[in-house]
């Protein structure tokens, strides 16, 4: 039996991957540090799980963790940098049909 109801018809599916990803993480965003700042790295990283059609559901401070510094000389190949924070917590996500590029194409952009 599934630990998510949620997901009881995809864990049904044979077509149907789960992925466990472990890597060590630093604090979570610290106090003081203006928000702006980190607005472009996290909005980059939401993009990218967007254009996999991967929604989140659980946006919140505590989601969002420092990278490991000895990582961070991994760039983005999208972006062409390196994101200085990670997206935790997938627990509630989802995988949706409507991916960020679905939407680009179907408006023409």
């Amino acid at each position: 039996m599934p630990i998510q109801p949620q997901c009881a018809t995809a864990c049904n599916d044979k077509t149907f991957i789960s992925v466990l990803v472990l890597e060590r993480l630093g604090d979570v965003i610290p106090i003081g540090v203006p928000l702006e700042a980190l607005k472009p790295d996290v909005h980059e990283i939401y993009s990218d799980m967007s254009r996999f059609g991967i929604e989140h559901m659980d946006i919140r401070w505590r989601n969002i963790l420092a990278a490991p510094a000895a990582q961070q000389s991994t760039v983005c190949p999208d972006h062409g940098h390196m994101h200085r924070w990670r997206v935790v917590d997938f627990d509630l996500s989802r995988k949706s049909n409507h991916s960020h590029s679905h939407i680009e194409s179907a408006s023409g952009s």
